[in-house]
């Protein structure tokens, strides 16, 4: 009987040994995704900025603050981009396509239905809104 105790008690400690050593590879996973998130954001934020400098749209508009990157066209309406922590993806929020949700993927923001990249969608809608500019977006 103890033999079956000490072996019942052994078997109900391992998932928590194993459980503290996924919090920790969970801590990292939040440390990468922070710090990839962060030079994603800041990169299109530099872009809009330059964007901004180009065109002669009334009322376009780029503000980052708490992680919230709003930019108003003035022409097609804006574009809502932020960070979701929890599920480790940025979220777009388009004024042309729509919703997306992308995960960082091998250094590129990928669309988590379609598999499209952050930059090449959002390129390609900023070339139809904004004609006759240079419009790049940092890969």
């Amino acid at each position: 009987m103890l033999h079956t105790l000490l072996r019942r008690t052994t078997a109900l400690q391992a998932p928590r040994a194993s459980l503290r050593c996924f919090s920790t590879s969970t801590n990292e996973l939040d440390r990468v995704f922070h710090k990839a998130a962060d030079i994603r954001m800041q990169s299109l934020l530099d872009d809009f900025d330059a964007i901004g400098e180009q065109c002669e749209a009334p009322g376009f508009d780029v503000v980052y603050s708490n992680g919230v990157l709003t930019m108003n066209t003035g022409i097609a309406g804006t574009y809502v981009i932020n960070k979701q922590p929890p599920n480790r993806q940025i979220w777009l929020s388009s004024p042309i396509s729509g919703p997306k949700r992308y995960d960082h993927v091998q250094g590129s923001w990928i669309d988590s239905k379609k598999e499209d990249k952050m930059e090449e969608l959002l390129e390609r809608e900023m070339k139809t809104i904004f004609k006759g500019i240079d419009v790049s977006i940092s890969k």
